[in-house]
């Protein structure tokens, strides 16, 4: 992969996920946290695992290993 693929694979993440919370950002409070039934649960879920996979990234790239996600509950509540 050359540096000009990753840049292109890193803005384009960095638009999907300005979409995604964007998108959230319009929900009532009701809906961000409503059962979904997908694989996170509810959108609040879902960003939260998106930002731990994000961070999980960084740490990797600064040479770190952490062996698990974030804390669920260590991510500040709606509102």
């Amino acid at each position: 992969m050359t540096p000009q693929e990753m840049r292109l694979l890193y803005d384009y993440n960095a638009w999907a996920n300005h979409r995604s919370l964007d998108a959230a950002s319009a929900l009532s409070e009701e809906k961000f946290v409503q059962a979904m039934g997908s694989s996170f649960g509810s959108v609040r879920d879902t960003l939260a695992h998106l930002y731990g996979a994000e961070w999980i990234w960084l740490e990797r790239f600064q040479g770190r290993s952490p062996s698990s996600l974030p804390r669920h509950d260590a991510i500040q509540e709606y509102g």
